[in-house]
């Protein structure tokens, strides 16, 4: 049998390192793309097993009050999210090509929960994160009759994504979440995301929240 891939956009996040780590004691092969001139590059000739498209890295919050201020930020602004939007699509495009021909294969797009994200004061994707679930959705429709899964995780912040004081601090405002919240552990986050992959999409086109508590997400 042969090797399964899984391929990511790039590597360097909490989330995506310990996803590859997983995949990796499953016996598989992980493909950073983001060492090969891109995921288009890298997946030529590769049969993917799946595709991981790691959390945004734009932090929109730096952004909307200069935005909001002045005529030539907002411009600055808006044509740096289309280009991160036109750049995922373009991902999402080359693992559907690379993984039709087999007729199975399965996309999954990573976001951190912009509210969480905003009390622990981490980068806050907001728009990028809709942008994503929205255009997963349309995938799904289009290719999921073709055996490809497409699925978005919204995650909050894993525990080891901040320093652990960071928990502490901001412990009254997490109770939005869970009256005694406690942050999951990265690996928690990536066993569940990782059992994606062994069966049919039948999460096909879902935007799934992980974390503590309630959360909700919108697209």
């Amino acid at each position: 049998m042969s090797t399964r891939i899984l391929a990511f956009d790039r590597m360097g996040t909490v989330l995506g390192e310990s996803l590859a780590a997983g995949w990796r004691e499953r016996g598989g092969c992980v493909l950073d793309a983001s060492a090969g001139g891109g995921l288009a590059c890298a997946l030529a000739g590769a049969a993917p097993h799946g595709v991981v498209l790691t959390e945004p890295c734009l932090d929109e919050s730096a952004f909307v009050g200069k935005a909001l201020a002045a005529p030539d930020a907002a411009a600055e602004f808006a044509a740096e999210l289309h280009r991160q939007t036109m750049a995922f699509l373009a991902d999402c495009r080359a693992a559907i090509r690379a993984m039709m021909p087999a007729g199975r294969g399965y996309v999954l797009a990573l976001c951190i929960d912009d509210f969480a994200a905003g009390i622990l004061e981490l980068p806050q994707t907001p728009i990028a994160n809709q942008a994503r679930a929205a255009a997963l959705k349309s995938m799904a429709k289009e290719y999921g009759r073709m055996g490809l899964g497409f699925t978005m995780f919204v995650c909050q912040p894993p525990r080891e994504m901040v320093e652990r004081s960071a928990w502490r601090t901001h412990r009254e405002q997490l109770k939005v979440y869970a009256l005694r919240y406690r942050p999951v552990g990265v690996g928690g986050y990536a066993r569940f995301i990782l059992s994606m992959l062994d069966g049919d999409p039948t999460a096909n086109g879902s935007v799934l929240c992980l974390g503590n508590g309630v959360m909700e997400m919108t697209a």
